[in-house]
């Protein structure tokens, strides 16, 4: 009886473990298979090795999200375990942004270079993700605001839901002030980061509404204003409004990425005044300031 036991059980076994590896061999293989069909229909382009590379991995992590890897900063072996399982548990961007950065450079390619097949098709299932994401319940973060930007980047011929985008993305960031002259970044804090201004602009100024574009105007104005260093021209990471007139500068002004988002939003709404005849616009007269300031300071 024993002997028919352990037989039963080391068959049981050996079942397992032969399934596990043929599923094992099939996923290897499959993704495999995708890499050298994605490659092969790369083959024979202008790109070099290091700009293929990178449009490889961005339509990876936008297809997968799961796959993209967990922030340097969490340095713990047990944080990176259980941020791992969170992540695959809900792999939804909490952060939004870097979807979204992701999707902007794939539709800024496709419209500087030739239209790519495997980028357009990559795009419109986030595009459909985001819709039904945002259609049944969940409301756009300010992260999630980069996503209005880089949908409005795509052809027109994509069917891209404009009013979708203008009734998503553009009332959320209305409903985010609140009356407020500018869009905190966190609901739960009144600091107004720099990373605010390279989100929520460049969707802000896709839309039509007045509304829109003072928000967008009044983002830009009140962080040149409040957050920033006399002595260089360039901005600090964030601010603390003091009513709606004044305010007091938070962290560090070197902070490189911080002055790339200022600069995100700036170029936009500066772009949308010189399209639409506003050569004294306030935001021209800043864009080109803070264009002298990076100057001098680039090493």
């Amino acid at each position: 009886m024993k002997k028919l036991a352990r037989k039963s059980f080391i068959g049981s076994f050996t079942l397992i473990a032969f399934l596990v590896i043929v599923w094992g061999v099939a996923a290897f293989s499959l993704r495999a298979f995708r890499y050298v069909e994605k490659k092969g229909n790369l083959a024979g382009s202008d790109d070099s090795s290091y700009v293929l590379a990178i449009r490889l991995k961005t339509r990876q992590w936008l297809e997968d999200p799961k796959s993209m890897p967990l922030s340097n900063t969490q340095y713990a072996k047990a944080d990176r375990v259980l941020g791992r399982i969170r992540w695959w548990l809900n792999p939804v961007d909490e952060i939004g942004f870097s979807e979204g950065c992701l999707a902007l450079g794939i539709a800024e390619w496709d419209k500087l270079q030739k239209s790519d097949p495997l980028d357009q098709k990559v795009l419109s299932r986030y595009y459909s993700d985001r819709v039904a994401q945002f259609t049944k319940s969940k409301t756009p973060t300010v992260c999630n605001s980069l996503d209005a930007y880089a949908f409005m980047q795509l052809p027109t011929d994509k069917k891209v839901d404009s009013s979708f985008i203008e009734k998503t993305y553009v009332q959320s960031l209305l409903d985010s002030a609140k009356g407020e002259p500018d869009i905190p970044y966190l609901k739960t804090s009144s600091v107004r980061f720099v990373d605010t201004v390279g989100m929520v602009v460049p969707a802000l100024v896709q839309s039509s509404r007045p509304e829109a574009i003072k928000l967008a105007e009044s983002q830009i104005i009140r962080f040149r204003k409040f957050a920033t260093e006399p002595k260089t021209g360039l901005v600090f990471h964030a601010f603390a409004p003091i009513g709606t007139s004044d305010g007091t500068p938070l962290g560090a002004v070197g902070w490189g990425r911080g002055q790339g988002w200022f600069a995100v939003g700036l170029i936009e709404l500066a772009e949308y005044e010189l399209k639409h005849q506003h050569p004294d616009s306030e935001a021209i007269t800043i864009a080109k300031d803070f264009a002298q300031s990076i100057t001098k300071t680039q090493r």
